[in-house]
């Protein structure tokens, strides 16, 4: 899968926003193109390669996927500050999923695919590698973290 857009609640938190635009910043710094951050209720035809990201309680599609459990429900599978990031086929559209038990977990989980699945690395002196495209292998993943800091 290669991803095309990222699809954000209307009604998402200010982590869940700076969670979305820190993925959309560091894919462009990856590939030079700006990958589109686009509105939950705009998931349509055209949105193969979207990435959801989000919390099941606030973006709408998520929320569904985990009810419906194509996804792992991260309240149920994942401790605070815990996330889940999966690829599926819905509606014969790929995307990726990236939620969070919480806020922080989604951060968690986008740092988590940035730096173990598109190599960034995030250590003093920033490495960001240079792709052609964003592919995605497929995923799925839920952890949580060893000991959590509040």
């Amino acid at each position: 899968m290669i991803l095309a857009s990222i699809s954000i609640s209307d009604s998402a938190s200010e982590m869940e926003m700076l969670a979305a635009r820190e993925l959309q910043n560091y894919c462009q710094q990856m590939t030079g193109a700006e990958i589109p951050l686009r509105s939950s209720d705009d998931l349509g035809a055209e949105s193969d390669g979207s990435v959801l990201i989000g919390l099941p309680s606030n973006h709408p599609h998520i929320g569904h996927l985990a009810f419906s459990r194509k996804i792992r429900n991260p309240d149920k599978s994942v401790e605070p500050e815990g996330f889940v990031i999966e690829t599926l086929i819905d509606g014969g559209l790929s995307r990726l999923v990236i939620t969070g038990r919480d806020p922080k977990g989604l951060m968690n989980g986008v740092r988590h695919l940035l730096q173990e699945v598109f190599g960034v690395n995030f250590n003093d002196n920033q490495r960001i590698p240079t792709r052609d495209n964003l592919t995605v292998p497929e995923l799925s993943i839920a952890l949580s973290p060893p000991f959590s800091i509040h």
